[in-house]
């Protein structure tokens, strides 16, 4: 595996490292961190800062080029989370988190019917196991997500031990539990189904969406 520098990567990079330089100056100047603090006491405002730092970490993970060996094809790290959707085939339309392709056509008995989407277990052949199979992928994800907040909140205590002056905004924390459980259902909802569902030519419009970000 090699990695690669696009210019487009190293442009991004760098106005991150410059955004880095930025809040260590801010952080060194009296006025203007109290200035930042006041502005981040705001529940909404640091509510806000949270999901753009959401869209911060998607857009540098897509700028992380690499290329496999005896492979031409660049791909983004980003890409391999997206893999799945990207490398199944399918035809045309589908809704999101379906099973089974939007339009009809003949199938191999010679009856119109809706084709089985090559990204879905084929084992799923009803609306029913497949409403169960996305409740209990959501579970999973519920699970992992609550884990990963306890271990944010051990983190947090220590931080209280250390700095009691540090404020835990509740709204914040909100924020932060939707978008660590929206990551995860989404790197275990992938390999299984289109979320978005996929577009005329068959392409995951989730992936079309998350691409754009950058």
């Amino acid at each position: 595996m090699t990695f690669i520098w696009l210019w487009t990567d190293f442009l991004l990079w760098v106005l991150f490292a410059l955004s880095f330089y930025a809040i260590i100056k801010i952080r060194q100047n009296d006025l203007l961190r109290q200035k930042w603090k006041k502005i981040f006491s705001q529940p909404l405002a640091l509510s806000a800062f949270i999901v753009f730092s959401f869209y911060i970490l998607i857009g540098l993970t897509d700028s992380l080029h690499f290329r496999f060996d005896n492979d031409t094809t660049a791909y983004s790290v980003l890409d391999r989370v997206l893999l799945p959707a990207l490398e199944a085939d399918e035809k045309t339309y589908s809704t999101p988190l379906n099973y089974q392709q939007f339009s009809k056509e003949y199938l191999e008995n010679g009856l119109r019917g809706r084709v089985h989407l090559n990204l879905v277990s084929q084992q799923i052949n009803s609306p029913s196991e497949n409403y169960s199979q996305i409740f209990n992928i959501s579970i999973q994800a519920l699970i992992y997500s609550i884990f990963a907040i306890f271990i944010l909140v051990l983190i947090g205590k220590k931080a209280l031990a250390i700095n009691p002056s540090i404020k835990i905004n509740r709204v914040a924390f909100i924020t932060l539990f939707g978008v660590i459980f929206f990551c995860i259902w989404t790197i275990l909802m992938m390999p299984n189904y289109h979320i978005l569902g996929t577009d005329k030519a068959g392409i995951d419009v989730f992936y079309k969406a998350v691409k754009s970000i950058r």
